[in-house]
């Protein structure tokens, strides 16, 4: 997370960087519908959380560590982008 600007890269492309709107843990209801008719047992999985972007799309990432490292990311993400965007 690139905390001047609200940005979560990944990678070296610039492709990989996302403005963030908001996060939360655990997968968006479409994403688990599709994994569950997919036949993947991973639409619950420790460490799963859902960021969204300021564009609207959805992206999902595991993190190792489980639910307690999914939170922390989820808070560091939130405060980011309360500080970029303001409250809402």
């Amino acid at each position: 997370m690139v905390g001047a600007a609200g940005v979560l890269r990944w990678g070296g492309s610039s492709r990989l960087n996302v403005m963030c709107r908001e996060a939360d843990i655990g997968g968006s209801s479409p994403f688990q519908l599709h994994r569950q008719r997919r036949g993947g047992g991973d639409a619950y999985e420790p460490g799963l959380f859902c960021v969204v972007t300021a564009t609207g799309r959805e992206l999902h990432f595991v993190c190792h560590g489980g639910e307690e490292a999914a939170e922390l990311w989820v808070r560091g993400i939130r405060a980011v982008t309360r500080a970029v965007y303001g409250k809402r």
